[in-house]
This record gives structure tokens, sequence and C-alpha cells, in this order.
């Protein structure tokens, strides 16, 4: 049965009666900052819920497109800490929903701070202002979310505001995933599934919290539990018999005699992304590469000329080799040194990069200068010593590392706890499982230095300035 789509973003409803006031009382004030904050806190709500949902989802993609595995049940961890974030039982103001309600509250709640306007200025009933926000207009629009038809109180608008925008960013998500149902009803059996997660003991209600916010997902996306994504958002049964012209509404949209084709109207290329866009410009809905390509989780996101997705062939991986002995760090833009040889092959102190040079740092008498060969020869040599345009990699200020720096390299999942495999992804060449020289001399004695080891403990320490280690550098912001 084919439908036809009419997506109704509603923020706010205004009813004008009367010509604009000069110089607008407090109340009036106070009303329109209430309006401004709606759509602050609306926008912020439709961003983290895009980024949860989509951050499931490209969990699940990540196992079963590009491992093709035969379940979602490593995705599962990852999808119960977004779904928390859609329903938390546990009433702390964390969840998505309760995070829009205080922030609406802060500005539009009556005896707030600065707040002067009264509950019937926002919902038009009894309105102390000339002109009231009127949330009561949309009462039949809200009742096709679940609402009783009745815009009586702020907390029944900060509802309708909610359930509107979660159908609105739905509908972007299944539009950028569309297996997007298949998956979640496939993750959400590894997520109810206690020998693969447990919740902590801490949060015992972590999990079923999670599996309750992607089942109220699923009831939207798919209400006749069918398998795939079918849904309108604001339908009520009675969009389907309009066939004319949305200016030609009167007081609702039963009323409609003319094309629902108006109501997808927007404008690719104005940096705002609506009706129905995925994204547009410079507003690319909350996504960023770390959502949509974990793998690739940095460099620059970008919106396609036609507003219909997204652009990833900007996003690179933490770690970029950069083909003249060097890897850039996308998380700290540094840029580090790349070993060569083998580990155990020998020394070969004619190559600075030889990963079984070792070098001392300095003298362990006062005043502790940084005299010993990982300064007077490797960063010499590195730095131009060998004469003019000899500078490695084409810079001249490459130092030891500090302790934070270095220990930054450290991923321990790769050495899996071993004393002999080093914990370093391999992009930055052959690495020792030993002490490497940081640049920091260590305060209570000046004549012992910091270092980093990369094995499977974590074997950092202090060293005497004497003893020979070995040496990564590094260049960029200190």
């Amino acid at each position: 049965m084919k439908h036809s789509t009419c997506i109704v973003v509603i923020g706010v409803a205004l009813s004008w009666r009367g010509a604009a006031v000069a110089g607008p009382p407090a109340e009036a004030t106070s009303l329109n900052n209430c309006e401004a904050q709606v759509k602050s806190a609306a926008k912020s709500y439709v961003d983290g819920y895009i980024n949860a949902v989509t951050s499931c989802l490209q969990a699940v993609s990540t196992q079963i497109i590009q491992k093709d595995a035969p379940d979602a049940s490593k995705a599962a961890s990852t999808c119960v800490s977004m779904f928390r974030m859609i329903y938390d039982s546990r009433n702390l103001g964390k969840s998505l929903g309760e995070k829009l309600s205080a922030a609406i509250d802060k500005k539009c709640a009556p005896g707030m701070p600065n707040v002067t306007h009264t509950v019937g200025d926002i919902t038009g009933t009894s309105a102390t202002v000339a002109q009231s926000i009127d949330a009561a207009y949309i009462g039949s629009y809200c009742s096709t979310f679940g609402g009783n038809g009745a815009i009586a109180t702020l907390q029944d608008w900060t509802d309708c505001i909610a359930q509107s925008n979660a159908c609105g960013a739905l509908q972007t998500i299944a539009a950028q995933y569309p297996r997007a149902v298949e998956w979640l009803n496939l993750v959400q059996a590894s997520m109810a599934s206690p020998p693969l997660l447990a919740p902590p003991a801490s949060d015992p209600n972590k999990i079923t919290d999670a599996v309750a916010g992607l089942a109220a997902v699923l009831a939207i996306m798919d209400p006749g539990n069918t398998g795939e994504a079918a849904f309108q958002c604001g339908d009520n049964g009675e969009l389907a018999t309009c066939t004319g012209e949305l200016t030609a509404c009167d007081t609702s949209l039963n009323m409609c005699n003319s094309d629902l084709s108006t109501c997808l109207s927007h404008t690719c290329g104005n940096n705002l992304s609506e009706n129905g866009e995925v994204c547009d410009g410079t507003d690319l809905n909350g996504q960023t590469c770390a959502t949509l390509a974990p793998s690739t989780p940095f460099g620059t996101l970008a919106c396609n000329a036609s507003c219909t997705g997204f652009v990833t062939t900007g996003c690179v991986a933490r770690y970029v080799d950069n083909g003249d002995g060097t890897v850039t760090d996308k998380q700290t833009d540094l840029i580090w040194e790349k070993k060569t040889t083998t580990v155990g092959s020998g020394t070969n102190y004619n190559d600075p990069h030889d990963v079984d040079n070792l070098y001392t740092w300095g003298s362990v008498s006062a005043p502790y200068p940084p005299a010993g060969t990982a300064f007077t020869d490797f960063l010499a040599n590195l730095n131009g010593g060998a004469g003019p345009n000899t500078c490695f990699a084409g810079h001249c200020d490459w130092r030891l590392p500090s302790g934070r720096e270095l220990a930054s390299l450290l991923t321990y999942d790769l050495c899996f706890g071993s004393p002999t495999i080093p914990c370093i992804d391999q992009i930055f060449g052959p690495t020792q499982p030993l002490y490497y020289w940081t640049g920091e001399t260590w305060a209570p004695y000046p004549s012992v230095a910091d270092t980093e080891a990369f094995c499977g403990a974590g074997c950092g320490s202090t060293v005497s300035k004497n003893y020979p280690n070995y040496v990564r550098a590094v260049r960029g912001a200190p």
C-alpha cells in the first residue's frame, strides 16, 4: 500500500491576535526567552537522539557488513549504553527526555528564576500577554503521538516536542540505515541475553532500561511489527485523504484539499538541515566521522551536494602513515618517528631510526644537564646535525616526548599482557617492549629521568640519566 508522507515539524505554534506592542512587558520578554530555549533544547534533543541510535546501528553494521558476523552480540554493549540514554528508570536527569524537560523548564516553567509569564501564556488559555504561544492549538496534532488531544500544561507541550522530534529523528535514521529495523531487532536479542551481558551491581537496571528504550524506538519505526520501517510522523489516518495545497488548510489537517508535496519543501545549500534532508552543508545533524565510520573516526565528515547523504572520504583512522618515516596521531596531532630494522638485529648508530639503538639521557651530577647521547647524537642527527638540509622528514624540531605523550601510544589489547609483545600499533614500525626515554626529569631526584615501557604490564618507571635506554622522537605541541 502506497502512503504519502508528510513531515510536519512543530516547535511552536503562534497565534497572532493583534498588532505588535512596542516595549513588551517583562512577561512577554520571558515568554520569548521560553521560545528561544525550546528551539535550542529541541535541537540538542534531536542531535542526541540521532547520535544514540546511529551509534548503535553503526556498531551493528561493523559486525554484520564489515565482519560478516552471524549475529550482533559484539555490538550489544555499545547499544546498551546508547539506548540507556533514551530510557533511564533511575530518574537521575540523565536521559535525553529528562535533559529536554530540564532545559525547557529552566526558561519556561513559572516559578523558575527570571520566568515571569504564566502557564496560560504558553497554552493560550487565560493569557496575561498580548501575544501568547498558544500551544493548545496543536493538541490534535500531538494526540497522534499518544497524547489525549489537550495541551493544558507545560509538560504536555514538552512531551509533544519530545515525541514529534523523536519520530522525525527516526525518519532521518531510517533513510540513512535501510536495515535499521532488522538490525535493531537483531541486537535487541543480544542485549537481552544474560549470558552475553550482565548489568553492573551498582546499576542493576541498566540493561532492562536499554532494552525498553530500544523497544520504544521499534514501536515507532515498525508499529505493525513487519520487520521494516513503515511509519509516518503525526499521521492519524486522515492525511491519506489530503489531495491539495496545504495553504488551504483551516485549523486542522483534516481540511487539506491540495498537494502534500509542499510539506517537504526545503532549500539544499543553506547550511540548515530541514524537512527530510539528511544533512545540509555544515549542518551534519549531529553526525561525525566517529558515529558514521567508527574505523576512521577522525578527519572531516561532509554532506553531499544533494543533502541526501554523507561523504566519508575525509574520515581517517587515528594513525596515518605519512610515507616519510613518520606517523601522525590524529587524536593528539603529534607526529612520531617510525623505527626501522628488526628487534634484536643489532645496533647501527649510523641510522638513528634503528630500533635496537640505546642512548643515555644525561649527567647524574649537578646541574644534571641533558647531555647524554639521546640529545647529542640521536636528536642532533634528526635536527640537522649531519649538515644543511638534513633534518628528518623536513623538520628540525624533533624532541623526546613527555611521559603523557608516550603513554598515549600504549594499546594494551595489542599485547595481551605479554612482556615480549610491544603494546603499540604496528604502524609505528618495530618497537622494543622495554624502556623508552621521556624528556622529563623526575623532580624529586634530578639525576633521574622518566621512562615509559611498551610491555604488557605498563612498566613506566624512573631511571638514572646515565643509563642507556631506547628512544622515539616526536614533534608537535609540547
